[in-house]
């Protein structure tokens, strides 16, 4: 499960390519119809925002090529070479394509699409004075028309990857006012900043972390360390029960070899060294951190926690359980720490007796699971302290 678009990891993608598929303007592809009409600007155009949608980066540009070689002043064609090179980083040539997309565009609603994907690659670049640079944008956008939600939806998205959260929710809720496209992917953002404003997290990249559409297993050792109390908790466990401090303590476990050079090799240190099931290195010593997490290694690493915190075993907390999810096997690896941490802990949930072992998990949804396992994994005195009032001069927790 890599990447297919290394370090595009804030969701602004899914968010770009939902909105450049309303700007292609075309209809469905038409199978069996002559060359001479498959190869038009219009087919090229929404081949290549629906490769957009699906990842396929150098697909989506071959199609934007072949658009442009027909018809070089498409404001559609180049707004989709803009995004294209903005996915690649070359921000030069995105916004290079994107004023041709604004000089180009001969309609109202044309021109706030141009601007629109201004928007949008101000926000994915996010350098500096970025914010300021999506609200000019957003501006020219609405002076040419105020009737599209695409510049409201865009505008949604900055202020949530900028936390402004308040403004985020107000963007949002204009596009569904509005009743016209992109209410559904606008509530869904809607739920997104709701999600957002209960986990708050404090640092700043658990706050980048949060944002994720897919997180991967170092973003998840990320959270561990600098959005929980869970290792202290874990050592601590470990010292009541040896009866001596933690070793990890006073020597951090050896890195695995690919995590070396990994710009969060000190989270991934303090995880490893705990041994937590479904963050633990693999057979050949590699933890994989770019690796995206699926459900049944949170699932694991919850139900890690919190049997290790109550003093539990997995088996006992188990025993003779069925499973509820069709898609979870009784003989499946994470058979177990499923059952734990759905029915038994009740920190994570299927829907329609689905649990998706497989699938990803978003920023924010792992980092309110694990807050959640923290709590369950406290020893009565330590959720005793964390309720106490606060003394003159105590600090707070970081």
């Amino acid at each position: 499960m890599k990447k297919s678009c290394p370090g595009l990891r804030l969701g602004v993608i899914v968010a770009l390519s939902l909105v450049w598929m309303s700007w292609a303007g075309c209809g469905p592809r038409v199978v069996g119809y002559p060359e001479s009409v498959i190869d038009t600007t219009e087919h090229h155009v929404y081949n290549g925002f629906m490769f957009i949608k699906m990842e396929r980066v150098d697909d989506a540009q071959r199609e934007f090529e072949r658009a442009l070689s027909l018809t070089p002043k498409s404001p559609a064609a180049n707004r989709g070479m803009g995004i294209v090179y903005g996915t690649k980083k070359d921000f030069r040539s995105a916004f290079h394509y994107t004023d041709w997309a604004v000089k180009y565009a001969e309609t109202k609603h044309e021109k706030a699409m141009a601007y629109a994907a201004m928007m949008s690659l101000h926000t994915l670049q996010r350098g500096e004075g970025w914010m300021g640079k999506v609200e000019e944008a957003y501006r020219q956008a609405i002076t040419a028309s105020n009737e599209l939600p695409d510049p409201y939806f865009q505008l949604g998205i900055a202020y949530k990857q900028a936390y402004r959260l308040g403004e985020s929710k107000l963007a949002f809720e204009k596009v569904t006012e509005m009743s016209r496209s992109l209410v559904f992917e606008a509530q869904e953002q809607l739920k997104a900043i709701q999600k957002l404003e209960k986990a708050m997290p404090g640092s700043v990249i658990g706050k980048g972390i949060a944002l994720l559409d897919r997180i991967t297993r170092a973003d998840t050792a990320a959270l561990l360390i600098g959005e929980t109390r869970i290792i202290e908790i874990l050592r601590a466990v470990e010292a009541r029960r040896t009866g001596r401090p933690s070793p990890s303590e006073d020597k951090a476990a050896s890195l695995p070899p690919d995590v070396v050079n990994h710009p969060m090799k000190d989270a991934i240190s303090g995880v490893v060294e705990m041994n937590i099931q479904g963050l633990k290195t693999f057979n050949d010593g590699t933890f994989r951190p770019d690796d995206y997490l699926r459900r049944a290694d949170l699932a694991m690493v919850v139900a890690d926690v919190v049997t290790r915190g109550d003093g539990a075993s997995l088996g006992q907390k188990t025993q003779g359980a069925a499973s509820p999810f069709r898609d979870v096997r009784a003989d499946a690896p994470y058979f177990h720490a499923v059952i734990v941490a759905s029915v038994r802990a009740r920190l994570m949930e299927g829907e329609g007796g689905i649990f998706n072992p497989m699938g990803t998990l978003s920023g924010v949804d792992a980092l309110l699971i694990l807050r959640s396992a923290e709590e369950r994994a406290k020893s009565p005195s330590q959720r005793s302290e964390d309720r106490a009032p606060a003394t003159v001069g105590s600090g707070a927790r970081g």
